[in-house]
């Protein structure tokens, strides 16, 4: 503003630097709130896989066996529950609550999850369908068996309710989710649980090197 000031022979005045200076401020403010919101969501999720996970750790004590954490390209499956009752992938959603409502829920109806009352930006039905398709190629490339795996939604410290009987991809929390894969009937041996845990973790291995899988 002051060459300009200069070429034009113009007393100084405040006014072109406000109307400059006051867009800049709103840009940066809106960067840094996004920004900020960002990195709140970005550590709320590491402590929402980590939690789900030492809840997931509980069903070790059945029979089961667990695989956190497997990077693919570009994404990454949360967690691979094996064990008695068959194969599950698990997608872990953690969502802060900022309703001061009571019913706060996460509503399913078998073709879309609304999380108080907003549908995700990522269609978490498609991302465990998906998760669940790349497990059973893995198990198929590795052991040449055709292996079920259930996609599983979870949200933890949230109410699901759910209208669905029998529903493609399971939603539910954290809580009830243990329970449900507890409950549901045995179909696999141990010696199955072994081979399909183990499949795992050589693909992972093969893939991505020695890293730390559970």
């Amino acid at each position: 503003t002051h060459w300009l000031q200069r070429w034009l022979d113009a007393p100084p005045t405040p006014w072109i630097a406000t109307a400059l200076a006051v867009p800049l401020a709103v840009f940066a403010a809106v960067k840094w709130k996004r920004a900020k919101r960002r990195a709140f969501d970005l550590r709320a999720g590491i402590w929402g896989e980590r939690y789900v996970a030492a809840v997931l750790d509980e069903l070790r004590a059945d029979g089961f066996q667990i695989v956190h954490d497997i990077p693919e390209k570009g994404y990454n499956i949360d967690h691979v529950v094996i064990g008695p009752t068959g194969v599950y992938t698990v997608e872990t959603k953690t969502r802060t609550k900022r309703s001061d409502r009571r019913d706060v829920k996460v509503l399913y109806d078998g073709d879309r999850v609304l999380v108080d009352g907003r549908q995700p930006d990522r269609d978490p039905l498609t991302q465990a369908q998906a998760q669940a398709r790349r497990v059973r190629e893995i198990l198929k490339d590795q052991t040449d068996e055709t292996v079920n795996v259930q996609p599983t939604v979870t949200y933890p410290g949230w109410f699901v309710e759910s209208s669905v009987r029998a529903p493609t991809v399971w939603v539910l929390n954290e809580k009830i989710l243990v329970a449900r894969i507890r409950e549901a009937p045995t179909v696999l041996p141990p010696d199955k649980v072994n081979v399909y845990a183990n499949a795992l973790r050589r693909h992972v291995r093969s893939t991505f090197g020695d890293i730390e899988l559970e």
